[in-house]
């Protein structure tokens, strides 16, 4: 098992349940481990806890595969207490009918705690600073620790905990903010906050979904999408009067060259216009042009030596991030 590799632990049974949206565990903490917290097996649970996290990040498990949280037991599962069968394998029906009471309660005292802070958050989460409000609704809805510094998705958080997420922020501070602000790999929860300190301090930059089709609206019509709700109609009136391009192409701006059909678009324009000395300008979240340039040529790194290094050669001179 995955977990059970973590040098904190010794033995490790996990409960899920149908009707729950999340994992629990029991814990037997290795004697090292015990010595390590000097003083009560309790002041494990946060070290233990960050080492189950740390374990699902580098597996790339989603938040509901990390359990939420754990009873510890300091007398190991064996044959002798009925909790290991003779071949001292885990006997999950004898570990459930031994533990499971526990459990269900540990489940209904987490729902009754999430429930209440995300109540609290969404009546009297404006009073405060932002960054304290968003980090405490990052710990309530995904039930762990979390920091100023931690990415959503280092907390296991995924796309569907992110709309979530963007959905509870909106509420508390009556501001439009969508799943992928939140999934930004160049926001982590501070920066976050100072985005959403900015929509409040500024109003909103561009058009939001609401602004457009009302806060009640929960599709959209292919009919509905029309320029003249983005675009002003003195602004469209005056672009059938504006000069045409002559010439060969040379510049060409790609949005979406991270995504896996947006990755060979980018390839196809860096060779045409390695034929027409031109330039691709590809738009790529990033804290600077270096992590930009890393991760788009990540999305090229897919064990194909070949392939990566094609697009190093064409990207060298005819790639711009931004």
């Amino acid at each position: 098992m995955l977990f059970s590799t973590s040098p904190l632990i010794r033995q490790i049974f996990i409960h899920g349940s149908s009707e729950r949206a999340f994992l629990l565990a029991v814990i037997v903490p290795t004697p090292a481990a015990i010595d390590r917290a000097r003083t009560t097996c309790e002041d494990l649970k946060p070290i233990i806890s960050e080492s189950l996290r740390r374990i699902a990040r580098d597996a790339d498990l989603k938040s509901y595969e990390c359990p939420r949280d754990f009873l510890l037991e300091t007398t190991p599962f064996s044959p002798e207490n009925n909790l290991l069968s003779d071949l001292r394998k885990p006997s999950r029906p004898r570990l459930l009918a031994h533990y499971g009471a526990r459990l269900e309660r540990m489940y209904t005292e987490l729902a009754e705690k999430e429930s209440r802070e995300l109540h609290e958050l969404r009546h009297t989460g404006k009073r405060g600073p932002v960054i304290d409000i968003v980090v405490r609704a990052a710990r309530a809805l995904l039930g762990c620790p979390a920091g100023p510094e931690d990415h959503f998705t280092e907390l296991s958080g995924d796309s569907l905990s992110a709309l979530a997420f963007s959905r509870l922020l909106g509420e508390i501070f009556d501001t439009e903010i969508s799943a992928g602000v939140v999934l930004s790999p160049v926001n982590n929860l501070r920066r976050l906050a100072n985005h959403i300190k900015t929509a409040l301090d500024e109003g909103a930059a561009t058009h939001t979904f609401a602004e457009i089709h009302g806060t009640s609206e929960r599709q959209v019509r292919a009919s509905d999408l029309a320029l003249d709700k983005l675009i002003d109609v003195k602004t469209l009136a005056e672009a059938e009067t504006l000069p045409c391009r002559r010439g060969p192409v040379r510049t060409v701006l790609v949005t979406g060259a991270t995504g896996y059909l947006g990755r060979f678009l980018c390839l196809e324009w860096l060779k045409r216009m390695e034929l027409a000395g031109g330039k691709v300008l590809c738009l790529v979240r990033g804290e600077s042009d270096d992590q930009a340039r890393k991760r788009l040529e990540a999305v090229f790194d897919s064990g194909d030596a070949e392939l990566v290094e094609h697009f190093r050669g064409l990207a060298t001179d005819r790639l711009e991030r931004s």
